[in-house]
């Protein structure tokens, strides 16, 4: 009877934290610009979700401007080891988030 308690505990503790990531943006065609690609985006967040993940608390795209985003981009390329194509990948997507309309 302790083993099924233990085992609804674990899981009840995986739901939550799983459930606490962010959800990110998907992108979509409304976002391409001359500067990328639709394609460029999604895969983009595909590396920003599973390699900036893999170590720590992803941030919204909202959280910073562009220049604090290239800052950080090009601070932790060498720790998540991406090269300079899948930085500028992850750069674009970050940055293509929809701005708030005033």
């Amino acid at each position: 009877m302790l083993k099924i308690y233990l085992s609804v505990f674990c899981l009840i503790l995986l739901i939550t934290f799983y459930s606490c990531k962010p959800s990110m943006y998907t992108p979509t065609a409304s976002l391409v610009s001359a500067s990328t690609t639709l394609e460029t985006l999604i895969e983009g967040r595909s590396i920003y979700m599973n390699k900036c993940g893999e170590c720590h608390r992803l941030h919204r795209p909202s959280q910073y401007s562009s220049s604090e985003w290239r800052h950080s981009v090009d601070k932790m390329q060498k720790r998540a080891h991406i090269t300079d194509t899948e930085k500028e990948m992850v750069y674009q997507y970050l940055i293509a988030y929809p701005k708030k309309k005033s």
